[in-house]
């Protein structure tokens, strides 16, 4: 069940700007809109949501296709020119098209498409919160964390995430006033409940 919150003033943002600084003053409402934070392997996202945030961790070989050799990209340098041009003119289908054509020439298959979106787990963490004041949700992208921050009637609370490439991990570090920290996290595999009596293989 969705809570009121509401957004931190412009003045208690001191610092948080930046040109590798993203922040949003409401969690996300669709997927799309998620914050993620990656490593190359690894994607790790949330929406943001204080009371039922959803965090998903996905992997590169759940998302990319495993070939033996990686493909190749398309020589379409030639063709770059007559493709700025149609963009420029406003013609976005047309340019697309082009640049396809150009690459199925060059000799790269018009088959290579990647995965769908696959995560390996998506977990549920749910907080008890009654409203959720002063929130704000920060990216930066020079280190790769997300903090998301509100308050209550407790004091503030904080969420930070972030993914590691030299350790291969992804992390969550929750915190809350006073060290008074109530909450749940249920993970989800994307598959659907398996009856206990059935073996899949």
């Amino acid at each position: 069940m969705p809570i009121r919150v509401t957004t931190s003033p412009i003045e208690q943002r001191a610092g948080l700007y930046g040109r590798h600084i993203v922040t949003c003053g409401t969690p996300a409402v669709k997927w799309r809109e998620a914050l993620v934070t990656g490593n190359g392997t690894l994607l790790f996202s949330t929406m943001g949501e204080p009371a039922c945030d959803h965090l998903t961790l996905s992997r590169e070989e759940l998302e990319s296709p495993q070939w033996a050799e990686p493909p190749q990209a398309p020589l379409i340098a030639n063709r770059l020119d007559e493709v700025r041009k149609l963009i420029l003119e406003g013609k976005y289908v047309e340019a697309a098209k082009l640049s396809s054509r150009a690459a199925v020439e060059s000799g790269t298959p018009d088959t290579l498409v990647s995965n769908p979106r696959h995560p390996a787990i998506t977990m549920t963490l749910t907080q008890p919160v009654g409203e959720a004041k002063d929130y704000l949700s920060i990216l930066d992208l020079r280190t790769s964390l997300i903090t998301t921050l509100w308050g209550d009637a407790e004091g503030v609370f904080k969420r930070e995430m972030f993914t590691s490439r030299a350790d291969g991990i992804a992390a969550l570090r929750v915190a809350a006033p006073s060290g008074h920290l109530n909450l749940t996290l249920k993970r989800e595999f994307p598959q659907p409940e398996i009856p206990k009596d059935r073996l899949v293989i």
